[in-house]
């Protein structure tokens, strides 16, 4: 059974530079493609099929039920400064759009549930609110630095990026060894910044070590698989008679 869609309309109202209305026909390639990026970045799915409207600047795409219901629910909550939960793509196309319609002393506008054509607010550039949520994990890099009389911390280098440590005078003068420049375990409690998709905040819970193979185990482990499956010439022959033909079972 097809999935039942709909389509999301688009339109860019105002004037050029030179006084023209917004229109196709009077378009560059360069206006034009970043029109469609917008677009692109606000719908945010690269898959769904698009048209253009004779006459105007409408980009009408066509969506899942599904995927349109999001995209609008999402629009009118971005309209009234709440992202939380919102793609960085859609984020982004969604300042592009207010961006150029502002630009150009014109207006966006977008089809609601009912296919009527709502003008899409937007403030000039609200802080949106960040959504933080706490979170511990285990960050692994090597300490480039420690210390501070007033904020004690730890500059751990990641692969990622470098991240400062807080951590507790009583806790920092507890460690004995030398732990610069050498790679550590660092189980951390942090909050986590949906608006950013980024980490703040570190506090530093324990140095962790890792649980090593024992390679004595493991090399026997090894030479009684090898012992047991010697004299069988095709091993996966084998299981596949043993499962009965099936080796997804």
């Amino acid at each position: 059974m097809a999935e039942e869609t709909r389509e999301f309309v688009l339109r860019l109202e105002g004037k050029l530079t030179d006084g023209s209305p917004i229109t196709p026909s009077n378009l560059t390639i360069a206006t034009m493609l970043q029109q469609l990026e917008a677009c692109r970045k606000l719908v945010d799915d690269n898959s769904c099929r698009m048209r253009f409207e004779e006459g105007s600047c409408k980009y009408c795409v066509t969506l899942g039920l599904a995927a349109f219901t999001t995209l609008v629910g999402d629009i009118e909550r971005m309209s009234m400064g709440d992202y939380s939960g919102v793609s960085a793509s859609r984020k982004a196309g969604f300042h592009l759009v207010g961006k150029y319609a502002r630009s150009h002393n014109g207006r966006a506008s977008y089809s609601d549930e009912n296919g009527n054509l709502v003008t899409l607010q937007q403030q000039k550039e609200g802080k949106e609110k960040p959504c933080l949520l706490e979170a511990e994990t285990i960050l692994e890099g090597v300490i480039q630095d420690a210390g501070g009389k007033k904020d004690p911390n730890i500059h751990l280098r990641t692969k990622r990026r470098d991240i400062i440590i807080s951590i507790k005078e009583s806790e920092l003068g507890a460690i004995k060894e030398n732990i610069l420049y050498k790679r550590h375990f660092i189980k951390v409690r942090y909050s986590y910044n949906t608006s950013t998709d980024q980490g703040e905040n570190y506090r530093f819970i324990g140095f962790v070590k890792p649980q090593m193979p024992d390679e004595e185990k493991l090399d026997a482990f090894i030479e009684e698989a090898t012992q047991a499956w010697k004299d069988i010439e095709d091993p996966v022959a084998w299981l596949r008679e043993q499962r009965g033909g099936d080796l997804d079972s």
